[in-house]
């Protein structure tokens, strides 16, 4: 090969490699590599001040670790202060539609014979125009487990429990929701000519 064609092969490398070094992402943390697809969004944690890293000196970030629940509300603390995210809009709606007229709903219902294995289902419903946004449950023993804990139909949340225990147990379970959303819709009626 002549040298003006290598010479010509290698500045094209250069010309195509340089660009796509000089803009990739440098990891704040030691142990994210800059190839990482999740760099951007590790770096984003912690410029935005969610996360601090998870060694004392915030060098580390121990991506393969799992998150404990005091870590998430950690982290759920500081994306709240730190504004990092709007949550003035959810699903194209205002953030409004979400808070006006907010209620909670419960409801308690007792349950016989539950043998180990089964499982028991309960709902609440919101009122008429209003939509489900949270919800939760608990019961009377330790061994009967929450499973699914959702929202159903945007205006019902479902909890089902599991006898995860080898008795038969006579449980009462509560399933509450946060109902939000406009109040009591009128429909107008049709107007009729009179007669």
């Amino acid at each position: 090969m002549k040298p003006w064609k290598l010479a010509l092969i290698v500045v094209s490398a250069l010309v195509l490699i340089v660009p796509i070094t000089a803009f990739a992402a440098t990891s704040l943390f030691d142990d994210v590599p800059d190839s990482s697809p999740f760099v951007d969004d590790i770096n984003w944690m912690k410029t935005s001040g969610i996360t601090n890293g998870c060694n004392p000196a915030g060098t580390e970030y121990c991506p393969s670790e799992n998150v404990t629940r005091q870590q998430m509300a950690a982290f759920m603390h500081r994306l709240a202060e730190s504004r990092a995210v709007d949550a003035g809009t959810l699903d194209g709606k205002d953030s409004t539609d979400y808070v006006m007229n907010a209620k909670w709903e419960w409801k308690t219902q007792n349950f016989a014979g539950i043998t180990a294995g089964n499982q028991v289902t309960l709902d609440v419903v919101c009122p008429l125009v209003k939509n489900v946004i949270s919800g939760g449950g608990q019961s009377t023993f330790k061994q009967l487990v929450i499973s699914t804990s959702r929202p159903l139909d945007n205006n019902k949340w479902r909890v089902t429990w599991t006898n995860t225990g080898s008795t038969t147990i006579n449980p009462t379970v509560t399933v509450w929701a946060m109902c939000t959303g406009s109040g009591i819709s009128v429909i107008p009626m049709p107007i009729f000519p009179l007669p």
